[in-house]
C-alpha cells in the first residue's frame, strides 16, 4: 500500500509541475507544459502585427479581442520618433475610443529617447506584457508629436 501511495505522490507532483501557472503582479500566467511562457514555446504559433502610430499622442488599438481568450505581447520591434515620447501598455474595450472602457494599465509610461529603434525583449520572444482576457490590447503613445512604427508579436491565448 505504502509504494502505491509513494507512486501516486510522485505521479501528482510530476502533474502539477507539467501544468504550472506562475503568478506575476496582476496576473496569472499561464505556462506551457516544458515550464517556459507561450511566447518562449517554439511550437506555440505567434502572430504579428503591424504597428503604425503617427502625429498625434493617443490610445491606438493594436490587438482586437477574442472572447475568453488573453494576448501575451512577446515581442515590439518600432522606430520611435517625435519630442519626449513615451509608449504605455493597456487593455479594454471600446465605447468611444480604443481601450476606454473597462481599462487596465499593463506598464507605466516608457520614456523613449526620440529617434530610437527600440527590440523588445532583445534575442529571443519572452512575455513583455500581458492583455486581460477578452479586451482589446492597446498602446498608448505620448509625448509631442509621437510616430511609433514597427511590428509587434503576440500569442492569443
Amino acid at each position: 500500500m505504502k509504494k502505491k501511495l509513494v507512486l501516486l505522490s510522485v505521479l501528482v507532483l510530476a502533474l502539477a509541475s507539467a501544468c504550472a501557472a506562475q503568478y506575476t503582479g496582476n496576473s496569472l500566467v499561464t505556462l506551457t507544459p516544458n515550464g517556459s511562457d507561450y511566447c518562449q514555446n517554439p511550437s506555440v504559433p505567434k502572430s504579428v502585427v503591424a504597428v503604425n502610430i503617427s502625429g498625434a499622442a493617443g490610445v491606438n488599438k493594436i490587438v482586437s479581442a477574442v472572447a475568453g481568450k488573453n494576448v501575451y505581447v512577446c515581442g515590439l520591434l518600432a522606430s520611435v520618433v517625435g519630442t519626449s515620447p513615451t509608449i504605455k501598455f493597456t487593455a479594454g474595450t471600446q465605447t468611444t475610443t480604443p481601450c476606454d472602457t473597462g481599462a487596465t494599465q499593463q506598464s507605466g509610461d516608457i520614456a523613449v529617447p526620440t529617434t530610437t529603434i527600440i527590440n523588445w525583449p532583445g534575442s529571443g520572444e519572452k512575455l513583455i506584457a500581458l492583455g486581460v482576457v477578452g479586451k482589446d490590447f492597446c498602446i498608448t503613445a505620448g509625448g509631442t508629436t509621437p510616430s511609433i512604427q514597427g511590428t509587434l508579436t503576440y500569442v492569443q491565448k
